[in-house]
């Protein structure tokens, strides 16, 4: 290798906003580059579609679909590409996939980094402790169950988004107040929690039509949706139900 290819340059963060930077579909030795400008220099909290994720220093927390886009690459190669990145004698990164986004770890990320060391040191970063499969294989999942218990049920923009998917005419006000009896009761219905949060939907919108004509509910009181061959009742304000109700 010549002299001059040997030794570091630094490059501006802010390069990796610039026009130039991003004006034309990337290659592959400029999209390795940009995820480690795009990577954390600390650990940071990030909210995904109402869900905490935590970033570690040398992590990124993009999905495959938004690497795409950014790269103007097809979401194939985006795959193929960090496949690539991720296998081989020498990885390069480590991926963690979980139903909200892809978590990207630069293995060695310090050596890209002044006042970090050029030797593979160990313990330095969260990326080089992964590269180890069956550490890594625990952390993932852990990772999964933490993400799977912070939110099962929907936040209150998931549950009205669904909410008017299936019934335009249902008032957002009603809508937000079986959302707030529910996060309110942890999303229990008696004893029993709610498993499928959807099924819940069509027969709270029944309740509300029956109950109040096709009017909206300015009561701020929830129209809980039971069924009706089941020959339950809601109690309104006071939160408690007779037997029968239907556990989902």
């Amino acid at each position: 290798m010549p002299d001059n290819l040997t030794g570091w340059i630094s490059l501006q963060r802010k390069l990796a906003n610039s026009s130039l930077w991003t004006s034309e579909p990337f290659t592959r030795g400029q999209a390795w580059v940009d995820l480690l400008m795009l990577a954390n220099r600390v650990q940071t909290e990030i909210w995904i579609r109402g869900i905490r994720v935590d970033a570690m220093r040398g992590q990124l927390a993009w999905s495959e679909l938004s690497l795409a886009d950014r790269w103007t690459w097809s979401r194939g190669k985006v795959r193929r590409f960090l496949q690539e990145l991720s296998q081989g004698t020498e990885p390069m990164i480590v991926q963690q996939k979980n139903r909200v986004t892809s978590l990207i770890s630069i293995i060695n990320y310090d050596k890209y980094n002044f006042g970090g060391t050029t030797d593979d040191t160990t313990g330095s970063t969260i990326a080089e402790q992964l590269t180890d499969n069956s550490r890594y294989t625990e952390l993932q999942g852990k990772e999964n169950s933490k993400q799977r218990e912070r939110r099962t049920f929907p936040t209150l923009e998931q549950w009205t988004e669904f909410c008017k998917s299936k019934h335009p005419d249902w008032p957002d006000q009603d809508i937000e107040n079986v959302w707030n009896h529910y996060e309110s009761v942890n999303w229990f219905r008696g004893k029993t929690k709610i498993k499928k949060w959807q099924l819940c939907v069509s027969t709270c919108y029944n309740n509300w039509k029956n109950s109040n004509n096709g009017k909206a509910n300015h009561s701020h009181q929830p129209t809980l949706g039971f069924s009706r061959n089941q020959g339950t009742h809601n109690s309104g304000s006071t939160g408690k139900s007779r037997k029968g109700i239907i556990e989902i």
